[in-house]
């Protein structure tokens, strides 16, 4: 049975009281949840009306959120067991921001270490849940199911990536007996063709020659409409990829995409955005180093190290508004007109400034004038 359907309402609003919703906001919460009625159609004849007695409707807007209310208790109920619990570990890579479990939907999984005394824990919160709420952990149906991409440490080759392949030839061959003129067949590839690559590109930095492949089977059909044969292109590949206003016809440029969806983790890791990816990675790949200065050791993941190969194109396009100077580094962000100062100066003229390496900018400013520390070093007067 769906998860959806086995939320307790009685539950649901004690839940709704304790986090101090509103009282006319739990009020209406009750009414969407107990007024609706249902029918059953037996022999294509609908068959009376009856009322709910628990559960959350599929397709209501507001159900997703319920739930995540709900979820939240459990996440509530596990930070008291561990922490109630010296016997209970981490999992070694979570040890760090004390990660337990993911929820995503009704979907939840638990990360821990393979002992005991920790996966009892976890059972015990897990069953006080159920207690409570109504929702039962379904033992037969455990199994982990990626959300199609591969999930690996080790460079991505071809027959990691050939279901993206596959994604894209299967949409062309249902599209070869049809006659489409090459505008058609251009609108295809802009809309819908170069939008599969996307979810694929968002989390993976893709082997050129993989793209190249797509970009193959994109060019064969915009020029002849079947797949497999570039042979008669009239323009090069480079210009069709410009912009209409450079005379292109707009398909973007399958490496360039990549790039760009996957500087947007860089973005992430830049501006201290406070969400699990960038606290589990500032915890185990950056540790106490800057973003510009960290290092990919060997033991890192390929997708890692290929993201860091980018902060080159990442870095001259910042600009830093320094305010107060608490969230700007003073070292490494490029907010001094001469650029990052670790750039033109070595670790000596750091070490000669009496300055951490981590120190922001506010800890040369004082109200509204610089409070530079006396200079040890002869380069260090320039700045």
């Amino acid at each position: 049975m769906k998860a959806f359907d086995m939320v307790d309402w009685g539950f649901l609003l004690e839940t709704f009281a304790t986090f101090h919703f509103p009282p006319r906001v739990i009020i209406w919460i009750k009414a969407c949840l107990t007024t609706p009625k249902f029918s059953i159609s037996f022999n294509g004849e609908l068959a009376g009306f009856f009322s709910g007695k628990r559960g959350l409707r599929r397709g209501h807007p507001m159900s997703p959120y319920l739930f995540v209310i709900t979820m939240e208790v459990l996440s509530k109920i596990l930070a008291k067991r561990i922490a109630d619990s010296p016997s209970f570990k981490f999992h070694w890579k979570c040890d760090k921001i004390k990660l337990s479990h993911l929820c995503f939907a009704d979907d939840l999984i638990m990360l821990f270490h393979g002992s005991l005394t920790s996966a009892q824990v976890l059972k015990a919160a897990l069953d006080e849940f159920s207690l409570l709420s109504g929702l039962i952990a379904n033992h037969a149906k455990s199994n982990i199911f990626t959300l199609g991409i591969p999930i690996i440490s080790t460079k991505l080759c071809l027959r990691d990536c050939s279901p993206l392949v596959d994604k894209v030839s299967n949409r062309l061959s249902s599209w070869l007996n049809r006659d489409l003129s090459y505008a058609g067949r251009l609108q295809l590839i802009v809309s819908v063709l170069s939008s599969l690559q996307v979810f694929w590109g968002s989390y993976l930095c893709l082997p050129i020659k993989i793209l190249k492949i797509i970009e193959q089977k994109f060019r064969s059909f915009l020029w002849k409409g079947v797949e497999g044969d570039s042979k008669g292109a009239k323009i090069s590949w480079f210009d069709i990829c410009l912009l209409k206003k450079e005379g292109g016809l707009g398909i973007k440029d399958l490496s360039s995409r990549n790039k760009a969806l996957m500087i947007w983790h860089l973005w992430i890791l830049i501006y201290g955005t406070n969400n699990l990816w960038s606290s589990w990675i500032k915890a185990y790949h950056l540790k106490c180093s800057n973003l510009w200065e960290a290092k990919a050791p060997y033991t890192c993941s390929w997708n890692w190290r290929k993201l860091l190969h980018l902060r080159p194109i990442v870095r001259p396009l910042i600009q830093y508004f320094i305010g107060n100077g608490s969230s700007t580094s003073l070292w490494f962000d490029n907010w001094h007109p001469d650029g990052p100062l670790r750039l033109k100066w070595s670790l000596r003229v750091v070490y000669d400034s009496g300055l951490p390496i981590n120190a922001a900018v506010n800890a040369i400013v004082l109200g509204d004038s610089w409070r530079w520390p006396a200079a040890m070093s002869i380069d260090f007067v320039e700045i």
